[in-house]
Protein backbone atom coordinates (compact mmCIF):
# COMPACT_ATOMS: atom_id res chain seq x y z
CA UNK A 1 0.00 0.00 0.00
CA UNK A 2 1.37 3.36 -0.95
CA UNK A 3 1.27 6.39 0.67
CA UNK A 4 -1.25 7.82 -1.54
CA UNK A 5 -3.85 6.31 0.26
CA UNK A 6 -2.81 7.71 3.68
CA UNK A 7 -4.34 11.89 4.73
CA UNK A 8 -2.00 14.52 5.11
CA UNK A 9 -2.99 13.75 9.25
CA UNK A 10 -1.39 9.93 8.93
CA UNK A 11 1.48 11.07 6.63
CA UNK A 12 2.34 14.34 9.30
CA UNK A 13 1.88 11.34 12.25
CA UNK A 14 3.88 8.92 10.60
CA UNK A 15 6.96 11.76 9.80
CA UNK A 16 6.62 12.84 14.02
CA UNK A 17 6.67 9.15 14.71
CA UNK A 18 9.93 8.97 12.82
CA UNK A 19 11.25 12.17 14.62
CA UNK A 20 11.16 10.26 18.10
CA UNK A 21 9.35 12.10 21.03
CA UNK A 22 12.23 14.88 21.67
CA UNK A 23 12.44 16.26 18.04
CA UNK A 24 8.43 15.92 17.93
CA UNK A 25 7.67 18.07 20.73
CA UNK A 26 9.40 20.52 19.29
CA UNK A 27 7.06 20.61 16.48
CA UNK A 28 3.87 20.30 18.75
CA UNK A 29 5.38 23.80 20.83
CA UNK A 30 4.31 25.42 17.23
CA UNK A 31 0.98 23.69 16.92
CA UNK A 32 -2.23 24.49 18.09
CA UNK A 33 -3.91 22.21 21.06
CA UNK A 34 -6.71 21.05 18.24
CA UNK A 35 -3.51 20.01 16.11
CA UNK A 36 -1.87 18.48 18.58
CA UNK A 37 -4.63 16.48 19.73
CA UNK A 38 -5.82 15.33 15.75
CA UNK A 39 -2.09 14.07 15.43
CA UNK A 40 -2.12 12.42 19.16
CA UNK A 41 -5.18 10.63 18.17
CA UNK A 42 -3.94 9.43 14.51
CA UNK A 43 -0.52 8.47 16.03
CA UNK A 44 -2.59 5.83 18.17
CA UNK A 45 -4.42 4.39 15.48
CA UNK A 46 -1.78 4.49 12.60
CA UNK A 47 -1.15 1.22 11.24
CA UNK A 48 2.18 -0.54 10.83
CA UNK A 49 4.39 2.02 8.13
CA UNK A 50 7.23 0.13 5.72
CA UNK A 51 10.63 1.73 5.26
CA UNK A 52 10.09 2.39 1.32
CA UNK A 53 6.54 4.12 2.66
CA UNK A 54 8.26 6.14 5.37
CA UNK A 55 10.80 7.07 2.63
CA UNK A 56 7.76 8.34 0.31
CA UNK A 57 6.83 10.45 3.43
CA UNK A 58 10.03 12.22 4.29
CA UNK A 59 10.51 13.02 0.20
CA UNK A 60 7.03 14.48 0.16
CA UNK A 61 7.87 16.36 3.39
CA UNK A 62 10.99 17.47 1.65
CA UNK A 63 9.73 18.74 -1.18
CA UNK A 64 7.10 20.50 0.33
CA UNK A 65 9.67 22.44 2.60
CA UNK A 66 11.73 23.35 -0.61
CA UNK A 67 8.84 24.72 -2.27
CA UNK A 68 7.09 26.66 1.08
CA UNK A 69 11.26 27.87 0.43
CA UNK A 70 11.03 28.57 -3.21
CA UNK A 71 7.74 30.66 -2.88
CA UNK A 72 8.86 32.34 0.07
CA UNK A 73 12.18 33.86 -0.81
CA UNK A 74 11.09 35.23 -3.88
CA UNK A 75 10.01 32.34 -6.33
CA UNK A 76 11.52 29.89 -8.46
CA UNK A 77 14.08 32.36 -10.68
CA UNK A 78 15.11 33.98 -7.75
CA UNK A 79 15.65 30.26 -6.30
CA UNK A 80 17.91 29.70 -9.29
Amino acid sequence: MGINNLTATQRASALLITLGPDRAAKVFKHLSDAEIERLSLEISKLRRIDSREMDEIIEDFYGLCVTQKVITEGGFFQAK
